[in-house]
């Protein structure tokens, strides 16, 4: 029998649930807009693979959670090699199953796609999470609700819970820029910089280092911290703990791409625009 219809009618979960159930092996493909395709494949045991575009992985999962609705189809003769999910068939159904309830509870936050985000108050004091710091970056680099969205590789539906838990504590804002900018002391291109020593690190984000936070005590009194330093040209979110001494800690691919060694000493600068 043949496996179609539209996403409006079902759920997500239950039409995975019912081809894992059925141990069929091929691909669920959607079509939410004309030439636009969505595909999740299968093996006789469960999920292996899903893709949109240049994209792939659980966050393509989670993107599909957000689709209202869209024609679907079951291609048995779809099958593909790659193997970017990993989770078991009870693993994943409560995964997607958290995830639909966080996103139930802040669908009807999320600003239109036309919405400019500004990054408005100074956090260097604030604990933020991980995917609070990532979230902070793509509104400073993409300033479009819709642009953040397109990040669809990237920004899950945890990301932008992340996202509103900034927007609630007033340090993203939807709207325009405020026409005055604070103002700092000196460019960037003149700001102190401060030479650390490299510890790569395999958990922290590509997009983040991390950094003593008494070692930027000078550029904070001085207003000239915003949360992101310069380092060989790019730009990273900086977090500031206590007891890393020099230790600036980056992921070790950011590093590579860098052509920063183990040890090595950088100059580490504060960036603003």
């Amino acid at each position: 029998m043949a496996l179609e219809g539209d996403l409006k009618d079902f759920s997500l979960t239950d039409l995975i649930n019912l081809v894992i159930i059925s141990k069929r092996k091929g691909a669920l493909v959607f079509h939410p807009y004309p030439g636009d395709e969505w595909s999740i494949y299968f093996d006789e045991k469960g999920v292996i693979h899903a893709e949109h575009g240049e994209n792939e992985g659980e966050k393509i999962l989670e993107r599909l959670l957000i689709l209202k609705s869209g024609p679907f189809i079951f291609n048995p003769n779809k099958i593909t090699s790659n193997n970017t999910i990993t989770k078991s068939h009870e693993e994943l159904s409560m995964y997607l199953s958290v995830l639909g309830d966080i996103w139930n509870e802040i669908k009807d936050f999320i600003p239109p796609l036309d919405t400019d985000l500004v990054v408005e108050s100074d956090y260097s004091e604030i604990v933020l999470s991980s995917l609070e710091l990532k979230m902070l970056l793509l509104v400073a680099t993409r300033v479009k609700m819709k642009a953040i969205l397109d990040e669809e590789g990237k920004v899950g539906i945890k990301e932008l819970e992340a996202l509103i838990h900034l927007i609630r504590a007033g340090i993203v804002r939807p709207g325009s820029p405020s026409p005055v900018k604070k103002a700092v002391s000196m460019p960037t291109t003149d700001a102190p910089g401060i030479k650390l020593t490299v510890v790569k690190s395999f958990s922290i984000s590509k997009d983040m280092v991390q950094m003593d936070k008494n070692i930027a005590n000078n550029w904070v009194e001085n207003n000239l911290f915003t949360g992101r330093v310069f380092i060989r040209g790019t730009i990273f979110i900086a977090e500031l703990k206590t007891g890393l001494g020099k230790a600036l800690v980056i992921a070790d691919k950011s590093a590579r791409t860098l052509g920063l060694k183990e040890g090595e000493e950088v100059e580490v600068k504060p960036y603003f625009e």
